[in-house]
């Protein structure tokens, strides 16, 4: 039987969980208890000694949406992300898709997605080529981190630094082409899985965005290589395509990963789309 929690709070916004921490700098702080039950290492289940719990925050369940942002909180359950349906970039979808089981998507929120690395292989490459960007709010002031800066080797909190991460901001862009793979299923647990995507923008049979984003044991993607592609006149000369692929492969070469192979077919097929 774990030990008694000596102490348990369920701050109702922001203002009141900066006051309960100031308070208790000591206390761990819970999103939805994924990270509570993921690092229990022994038969007996140990509670921690006080948590601060998010769970009753209403600003961290919102999802807002203009005609230019979709912001999420980190609260919103994975399920209720899918439930968006077309408002939610079919990417996303697709990565969502691939964590967990149904019911288990109701427990897990997108913020423990980011935060923890068993499930963060499999939604990293979607964020990144969406450009998403993360709200991190102090008691006293707001900034925005790119999801590829915020990204780390090892699991990342919610809080650090007096700072709580508190919503995703994806842009609403309109992506022509998009095609997703998952190297391996989220139940199978191994370093050697995770997703690749590929997004494109045309504009008057003009490529004029293209992006390529792997997310697993490894984060790759390169600007310099997707903009070698950009203002290209559609269709594609095979030339052009060919040299696209064999910079991906000179750019994978020192990479250490399983699915080198996989990654050089996947870009082959998605830039052989756009060749005549």
């Amino acid at each position: 039987m774990s030990e008694i929690i000596s102490q348990l709070y369920f701050p109702k916004t922001l203002n009141e969980f900066f006051s309960s921490l100031n308070r208790n700098s000591f206390c761990s702080i819970m999103l939805d208890g994924v990270a509570l039950f993921q690092d229990q290492h022994t038969q007996k289940f140990v509670l921690p000694k006080a948590i601060i719990t998010l769970e009753n925050i209403d600003e961290l369940h919102r999802i807002d949406r203009t005609d230019r942002f979709l912001d999420i909180g980190i609260a919103v359950n994975l399920n209720r992300v899918l439930n968006l349906k077309n408002f939610v970039p079919s990417i996303l979808n697709d990565a969502i898709k691939n964590i967990a089981t149904l019911p288990m998507r109701n427990l897990i929120t997108i913020g423990s997605c980011i935060c923890r690395k068993k499930f963060s292989r499999f939604i990293n490459a979607a964020m990144i080529a969406l450009d998403a960007r993360y709200e991190m709010r102090s008691s006293t002031s707001t900034r925005w981190v790119q999801a590829a800066d915020f990204i780390k080797n090892e699991d990342v909190g919610f809080f650090s630094n007096s700072e709580i991460f508190t919503r995703i901001r994806l842009p609403l862009n309109q992506w022509d082409y998009f095609l997703f793979k998952s190297l391996k299923p989220y139940q199978e647990s191994s370093d050697n899985c995770g997703i690749i995507v590929f997004l494109a923008h045309i504009q008057n049979d003009i490529l004029s965005q293209v992006r390529i984003v792997f997310s697993g044991s490894a984060i790759i993607y390169d600007k310099d290589i997707e903009s070698t592609l950009s203002g290209k006149k559609l269709p594609l000369d095979i030339k052009e395509a060919s040299g696209f692929i064999d910079e991906w492969k000179k750019h994978l070469v020192a990479a250490d990963l399983f699915f080198r192979d996989c990654l050089i077919n996947f870009i082959e097929s998605a830039i052989m789309h756009f060749v005549d």
